[in-house]
């Protein structure tokens, strides 16, 4: 019996064919790359290599035809024997007016108009853009160039203000010092003269940049002439009266605001306030109507 279960477990643990597991798959060669043969018989090594970039000479045309348009979309600088014509299509293709007064000129914020538009003003600016016409400067070049003029301009005007008001406060340190009491009534006699004799005199500059008007042996000089001019007589105006204390209160008031401003460093309001004081003055002491 042991014989008779032997044999047939022996059969039974034979596998039949059919039941053998099946043999690993044999990975299938891997498909070898297209070759772009039509470039084999390019003799050149670099044009070969350029060319074999493309699988077909149809790919090749199409990227040499892009190539082509975009360079002749490209604007070329004209050399040295270049033609008046070929610069002047180079010009316009760069931005570049015909003339220089086709730039377009936004005046400064720090400018007047009046002043903008005066000759004194423009004859510089127009030589600055003649130049640069010359040179080949387009709009954009034009507005940075005068961005940056204007930017220099603006700071050398408020420097030229604070130098303004200093000169005037020492000016008027100085003649307070020698003419005590009597400083508001000889300077109303020296603004008086001047403004008669030539309006805007006072405003001329001396060659250190001082005005005229705050330098003292001039101020000296044009209040002895006031004297003499009124004959003798002194314009106290309204000083001693209800109204004349009213203004010699805002006077004072506009003196303190003055001195404030100008050593806070606030020269534009300096110079406003000493316009505002000097006004109320020539009330108080008689060189102007009230």
């Amino acid at each position: 019996m042991s014989e008779a279960m032997t044999e047939g477990a022996s059969e039974a643990t034979e596998a039949t064919p059919s039941e053998q597991p099946p043999a690993a798959a044999t990975p299938a060669p891997a498909e070898a790359p297209v070759h772009a043969d039509w470039v084999t018989g390019i003799e050149d090594e670099k044009v070969r290599n350029l060319a074999g970039r493309y699988t077909t000479p149809e790919k090749a045309a199409e990227a040499l035809y892009e190539a082509n348009r975009e360079l002749s979309q490209r604007v070329k600088m004209p050399g040295e024997d270049a033609s008046d014509e070929d610069r002047a299509k180079f010009a316009k293709a760069m931005g570049v007016p015909e003339k220089a007064e086709d730039y377009k000129i936004i005046a400064p914020e720090h400018v007047s108009e009046e002043v903008f538009e005066s000759d004194q003003y423009q004859a510089p600016i127009r030589g600055i853009l003649d130049e640069m016409h010359r040179a080949g400067a387009n709009q954009s070049q034009i507005d940075a160039l005068l961005g940056k003029y204007w930017q220099m301009e603006a700071m050398a005007s408020e420097e030229q203000a604070r130098i303004d008001a200093e000169h005037i406060t020492e000016a008027e340190s100085d003649l307070r010092r020698e003419w005590g009491s009597g400083y508001e009534e000889n300077l109303a006699h020296a603004n008086q003269y001047m403004e008669k004799a030539a309006p805007g005199l006072a405003q001329l500059e001396l060659k250190n940049g001082m005005a005229l008007g705050s330098y003292p042996p001039f101020i000296r000089m044009m209040a002895e002439s006031g004297r003499i001019s009124s004959e003798g007589r002194l314009q106290l105006g309204l000083v001693g009266t209800a109204a004349g204390q009213d203004l010699q209160s805002q006077y004072d008031d506009l003196s303190d605001q003055f001195y404030t401003a100008y050593h806070s460093g606030n020269t534009d309001q300096a110079k406003r306030l000493d316009a505002q004081r000097r006004e109320v003055g020539e009330k108080l002491f008689g060189s102007a109507g009230i």
